[in-house]
């Protein structure tokens, strides 16, 4: 069982941090070249759709990295690797509700000016490459994790 937990923090995490560089490198240039209106028409439709898409293996990062740690702890195996992915994919998690909710909503609600729209897509894409970042992070390190195990 610990094995297919892994292999599954390893393809949440995997997935998530491809739809991440897919978001960072081509979804938020094209949000910068269009027109602020043409974006907040844009987002109100796709932006939840692109979300929805790529939370539930947010959270699956996080639930099957953590049940990864607490598996390799409990084996008094390296834990290293684990509670990295872990720590990682939280903070990918934890900034929804810090950044991204409040942003994604005045996107979605069109409650921005309109001529703040390109510095809020400027602040977005910060933020976006920051979880970039760490959930590419997060697969190096859950890789290590299955590499790590000792076979029996």
């Amino acid at each position: 069982m610990a094995r297919a937990v892994e292999v599954a923090s390893v393809i949440c995490t995997a997935v998530f941090a491809g739809g991440s560089l897919l978001v960072s490198t081509t979804v938020v240039p094209s949000f910068s070249a269009m027109d602020p209106a043409e974006f907040l028409d844009w987002f109100k439709t796709y932006g939840p759709r692109m979300g929805m898409t790529l939370f539930p293996f947010d959270v699956g990062g996080v639930v099957f990295c953590g049940w990864s740690f607490l598996s390799a702890l409990k084996a008094g195996q390296n834990q290293l690797p684990w509670a990295l992915a872990s720590a990682c994919m939280a903070g990918t998690l934890v900034l929804l509700p810090l950044y991204f909710g409040r942003a994604n909503a005045a996107f979605i609600e069109k409650t921005i000016d309109v001529g703040q729209v390109h510095a809020e897509i400027a602040s977005w894409s910060s933020w976006q490459w920051v979880r970039t970042g760490l959930s590419v992070a997060a697969v190096v390190a859950a890789g290590w994790g299955v590499l790590d195990r000792p076979s029996k």
